[in-house]
Formats: structure tokens, C-alpha cells, sequence
């Protein structure tokens, strides 16, 4: 059996930023359908992309930059 080779739905762009660390996605909201994380080291800033390629937010910190890669975990519901 010949698996298919998978298929680009959409293309972004973030010229002239490059993407520092890995790219991340999670079901931030709840509803089934995950979002992408990205840092861009030119600019600092945290993009959060819907699974179509747009913009869900974009944080900007208060420091210079993002340091590292963005991680992603839930913790346990707590009573």
C-alpha cells in the first residue's frame, strides 16, 4: 500500500522575522481545534495562529526577546 505524501493547506510569511525555537500547537481554547505557537526573534514577540494561518493574538513582552522555545502542558484539574 503507497501512503500519500501530506498536502500544504495554507503558507504564512513572517518576513523579515525568523521563528526562534520550535513551533508548538495546542487546543488553547477548548474547542477541538488546535492553535500554533511561534516565537519570532527579530521582533519578541508570541504568535498565536488559528489552524487556518491566522491570527488568534500576538503578545509582545515587556522584556527584549523570548530566550528559548515555547512549551505547552496542562496541568491536572484540581478540586
Amino acid at each position: 500500500m503507497r501512503s500519500q505524501e501530506p498536502k500544504v493547506k495554507w503558507e504564512r510569511r513572517l518576513t523579515p522575522y525568523r521563528v526562534m525555537g520550535d513551533i508548538n500547537w495546542a487546543d488553547l481554547t477548548g474547542d477541538g481545534r488546535p492553535q500554533i505557537l511561534l516565537a519570532t526573534s527579530n521582533d519578541g514577540r508570541l504568535h498565536c495562529m488559528n489552524g487556518d494561518g491566522t491570527d488568534a493574538w500576538i503578545f509582545t513582552p515587556k522584556v527584549e526577546r523570548f530566550a528559548s522555545s515555547i512549551s505547552v502542558c496542562q496541568p491536572d484539574a484540581r478540586d
